[in-house]
């Protein structure tokens, strides 16, 4: 009932609009029946993603969140407690954090989000294109179908208000693939992806960005 009233609304606003001369208007008489029910079924549809989009994104902040402390104490972060992390658990351990995301409505293994710190090398000039060459370069020589797919950008994230460069690529893998990559530089390099299968990648992606939002360099410059 919400949305039909709020697409009735739209449309005699939309009237009330192109009455020109009559501003008195209340009903949208001077649209035609064809008219009238395309934009009736026009501002259905878009009130209903509106809804759709509100009520995900509302999803997104009840779910119960934890917090993970890297033991090497480099950085901690917040991931949802569905997610299963693995990784290092001691100091020395420098494997890469894997956070395996789960979802009850969507089941899939193949949903990860992997974030990796790295050593600044002395006398080596690390920027956020060197890292992004050194990514694109792995990638492509592990991921024989990997392709770009959209060119780097260096203000969408920033990762505790530092700069980070991102983009995003595809690769087959048991499937079709979509994985974003962010860089940034913070007394160490941090490589950090989110891949999921193409059609479930736009789905999880504001949680992921939440998670991006979350992290918290400890050792700063």
């Amino acid at each position: 009932m919400c949305t039909v009233y709020f697409a009735r609304l739209i449309l005699i606003i939309v009237a009330y609009l192109e009455s020109g001369e009559d501003r008195t208007l209340l009903l949208p008489k001077k649209l035609s029946n064809r008219t009238y029910h395309f934009q009736a079924l026009l501002a259905t549809i878009t009130l209903c993603s509106l809804m759709i989009s509100i009520m995900f994104n509302s999803y997104i902040y009840a779910q119960n969140w934890s917090s993970y402390t890297d033991p090497n104490e480099i950085y901690r972060l917040q991931f949802p407690s569905n997610w299963e992390p693995s990784g290092p658990n001691k100091p020395e351990d420098n494997r890469p954090l894997t956070l395996s995301i789960q979802s009850t409505d969507v089941p899939s293994t193949m949903r990860t989000m992997i974030i990796s710190v790295v050593p600044l090398t002395k006398n080596v000039n690390s920027t956020l294109e060197t890292i992004k060459d050194i990514s694109m370069n792995v990638n492509s020589q592990d991921l024989p179908t990997f392709h770009v797919l959209s060119s780097p950008n260096y203000t969408k994230y920033t990762i505790d208000n530092n700069p980070a460069v991102s983009y995003t690529f595809a690769y087959d893998l048991s499937g079709k693939m979509k994985e974003l990559y962010v860089g940034t530089i913070n007394n160490t390099v941090f490589h950090i992806g989110y891949a999921a299968p193409l059609d479930e990648f736009d789905l999880f992606l504001p949680t992921v960005e939440k998670v991006l939002d979350s992290i918290k360099p400890l050792k700063t410059n």
